[in-house]
């Protein structure tokens, strides 16, 4: 008698463990109340994207494709979850949280610590049983003919097929994601190239215009750098040596410096000199 009990109790297992999954997704009261819980740190792979301000779709398929390529479990076990933050110059900050579908635990909302704030994972779904398993609850389904038997295996069965179907989109779509994905980052590179370009002239703009008040009547400049927070002058002045120590002697100007031998331009008798500093804000 205790061997057949032995042998049984595994269906017996695996049938009350399929009324249970069930039996979360059913609301209670009226209303579902599912609590949240916070996933581990260790178990979270956070990844980020900075993108300029984009309809929903493309943010969307961004968001996959990111996902798509990060994840480092299988398809039908990655579960993500994005919070989107606006940033002060317009542009989308997307914080992704990626995990493991059978490290969320069952029927609570979860969701993973954030740079900005919680992010939301979406529930996984029930494991589905395996095929030989399914078959032999449908032929015990036959035999016993009692009703509410089925209820966890259509409920198991149905989310196996969703997985299935999402596995089968998803790998016809890798392909399409790749492109988009590229597509879209070769315009965030356009975009910044764009803010760093539009900051430097910016920035040339502002030591010329400081520089021009600084200079002596008998200066004149034939070239002006700006290379990583450095301004290099090339020009000629009555007194080489004297623009030097009137320029240290500025708060604008720091580390001011002479490059190279000062020379004398012998048509028109001023020094030729080249000077580095580097501009205080």
């Amino acid at each position: 008698m205790t061997k057949w009990i032995a042998r049984l109790y595994p269906w017996y297992h695996l049938w009350r463990e399929g009324w249970r999954d069930a039996m979360r997704w059913l609301p209670r009261g009226g209303l579902a109340k599912l609590k949240g819980e916070r996933l581990a740190a260790q178990r979270v792979l956070l990844r980020q994207l900075v993108l300029p301000p984009l309809p929903q779709r493309q943010l969307r398929m961004a968001i996959d494709s990111e996902v798509a390529v990060a994840s480092p479990f299988a398809v039908t076990q990655t579960v993500a979850g994005y919070a989107v933050t606006t940033l002060p110059d317009g542009r989308l900050q997307i914080d992704i949280a990626i995990t493991r579908a059978d490290w969320l635990p069952p029927g609570v909302a979860v969701y993973a610590d954030g740079p900005a704030g919680p992010i939301p994972l979406r529930q996984p779904a029930a494991h589905p049983y395996t095929r030989w398993l399914t078959a032999f609850m449908f032929a015990l389904l036959v035999i016993i003919a009692i009703a509410y038997l089925a209820a966890p295996l259509v409920y198991q069965r149905v989310q196996s097929l969703a997985h299935n179907r999402a596995h089968d989109e998803l790998a016809q779509r890798t392909a399409a994601l790749h492109y988009e994905r590229e597509q879209l980052q070769r315009q965030v590179d356009q975009y910044q190239l764009l803010l760093a370009d539009a900051a430097t002239h910016a920035d040339l703009l502002t030591a010329l215009d400081r520089l021009s008040a600084a200079l002596p009547d008998d200066a004149f400049l034939n070239s002006l750098r700006l290379q990583d927070g450095q301004v290099t002058i090339e020009g000629q002045a009555a007194n080489a040596l004297s623009l030097v120590s009137q320029l240290q002697s500025q708060p604008a100007f720091a580390g001011v410096q002479l490059l190279g031998v000062v020379q004398r331009d012998p048509q028109t008798g001023k020094d030729r000199f080249q000077i580095q500093y580097r501009p205080v804000p």
